[in-house]
């Protein structure tokens, strides 16, 4: 099963405008009042959560161990027009950044808990070792103990629509005695009221996330296959969260 970190074509599908003010709206009131210019965040992804520090004149630089991830965080804010400096490595090996500082040094998307205890020790210290004197370390993660308590087992979000494409996720947790969660995301794509009938020259657009399943519409007269007028898609993800 595939990892959502190695899918950029569908990890940021829930992501939008309002997504992307929300942010932004954090980022301008955390901030207000401190002296931070420079902005290094050790997981960035895909720069969801910090991209929109660009929009408030703050220098930002990112890492990820995912160089997919990478290659999606420079897409995304070459097209927003913004240069930042991005590289790929773990955030508990932080030699990558060896000799910079910044005002702020951060890890977003709740990403600390992938890994074991001792490890998160390793990457507040590494992360630390970048931070300019008076500045500051931000973290972001869930209300674990809330979610551990609860042990509630599925999450559900509001459906996308990406062109003719509806989107629908479902996280499914599993709790197991290892002090382990393994997290299952799961992507229904459903194509809305594609009748089996040969397009039009040319042929309708189609959303890029769909390229790996409908093959078949290479020319304009192409066949997609459906069934009762719509053609619907699994993708079936996974990551796992430590708390040992």
């Amino acid at each position: 099963m595939s990892s959502i970190y190695d899918r950029t074509d569908i990890y940021d599908l829930l992501e939008d405008q309002t997504h992307w003010s929300a942010y932004k709206k954090h980022w301008k009131t955390l901030l207000q009042g401190k002296n931070v210019h420079s902005f290094l965040d050790v997981s960035i992804g895909s720069g969801s959560v910090t991209l929109p520090l660009c929009e408030l004149g703050v220098q930002l630089a990112g890492s990820d161990l995912s160089e997919e991830m990478i290659r999606k965080c420079k897409e995304k804010a070459s097209a927003a027009g913004y240069e930042i400096e991005l590289k790929s490595c773990d955030f508990r090996k932080l030699s990558c950044w060896e000799g910079k500082q910044f005002d702020c040094v951060a890890s977003t998307g709740n990403s600390l808990p992938h890994v074991n205890n001792d490890d998160v020790l390793t990457a507040l210290e590494q992360m630390n070792s970048l931070v300019k004197k008076g500045g500051y370390l931000y973290l972001d993660t869930r209300n674990w103990e809330k979610i551990l308590n609860e042990k509630r087992r599925f999450y559900l979000y509001n459906p996308v629509f990406a062109k003719k494409c509806r989107v629908n996720l479902v996280q499914v947790w599993d709790y197991s005695s290892e002090d382990t969660i393994t997290f299952n995301l799961l992507y229904t794509l459903l194509i809305i009221s594609l009748i089996k009938t040969v397009f039009p020259t040319p042929a309708p657009p189609r959303s890029p996330i769909l390229n790996p399943f409908c093959n078949g519409a290479k020319k304009s007269n192409a066949l997609i296959p459906v069934h009762n007028g719509s053609l619907l898609i699994l993708i079936s993800l996974k990551d796992n969260f430590l708390f040992n």
